[in-house]
């Protein structure tokens, strides 16, 4: 209840977030606000307010998570046995899991590198399969915009350069478009260019639009289609200008299959 929450204090609260880990970064399915059955249910069965909505996702969101990985264990991933161990730990899954999951994302087709290939794996099981899973869902009830980030060379705000592997690169990680939008303060020497600033404006023009109208296309720019399950596409934001345009080639590139 409210008067329960409003008792405990702030070491109260940070002990059971750190108890919970992940599990705070998801919705609690309480029975009431979010009934029995979990956010997936409600999207399944239309149970829930069908407004226009625009998501969409990061074509590197799992470097993040291997670069905090890497900071926290103070080693540089170069193995099999390096991809398999941090495979487990940064998705939470048993052994058994993490072996299944990077078999499909065999080394060889990484140049050797666990980084890129662990990168590739869990942003396509945690974030741009469900993503497209979503974008279907919600596109049978209302009009829905789907995108994807791909600036390859996006400042990243959250994390420093991992200091056990300096060849490491966050690509387009998870977070790295808040900036695009909102002007946060870069890292020193890591302000956008001028092909990102660029970027940052269009991304500005949709957000503001959609805001403004439900729909994200701005009078005189280029057509940002509803997402449909015929034509599966979205938006791909990349630099330079000709980066930012609709894209039906998701599902493959993520195989999400």
């Amino acid at each position: 209840t409210a008067d329960f929450l409003r008792g405990l204090s702030a070491s109260d609260v940070r002990t059971a977030q750190d108890a919970l880990k992940l599990q705070t970064m998801l919705p609690a399915v309480d029975g009431t606000v979010i009934p029995m059955g979990g956010v997936g249910t409600l999207l399944g069965n239309g149970s829930y307010e069908k407004v226009p909505v625009m998501e969409g996702s990061n074509h590197d969101e799992w470097a993040l998570f291997v670069g905090l990985y890497v900071i926290q264990t103070m080693m540089k991933l170069s193995t099999d046995m390096d991809y398999q161990t941090a495979a487990a730990a940064t998705l939470g899954v048993s052994s058994t899991i993490a072996s299944s999951l990077t078999a499909a994302y065999p080394l060889s087709n990484y140049m050797n590198n666990p980084n890129l290939a662990l990168i590739a794996a869990g942003t396509d099981f945690v974030f741009s399969c469900p993503a497209r899973a979503t974008d279907i869902q919600l596109a049978a009830n209302a009009p829905t915009y789907a995108y994807e980030f791909s600036d390859q060379a996006a400042p990243e705000l959250l994390l420093p350069i991992p200091p056990a592997d300096p060849s490491f690169r966050y690509m387009a990680a998870h977070a790295s478009e808040l900036q695009f939008i909102w002007n946060l303060p870069t890292p020193m020497g890591m302000a956008l260019g001028s092909d990102e600033q660029a970027l940052s404006t269009t991304m500005v023009n949709f957000w503001t639009q959609f805001a403004k109208t439900g729909n994200p296309n701005p009078a005189g720019s280029m057509t940002w289609p509803a997402y449909t399950t015929a034509n599966d596409s979205i938006l791909t934001l990349n630099t330079p200008a000709s980066g930012v345009q609709v894209t039906t080639g998701f599902k493959a590139a993520h195989k999400c299959n």
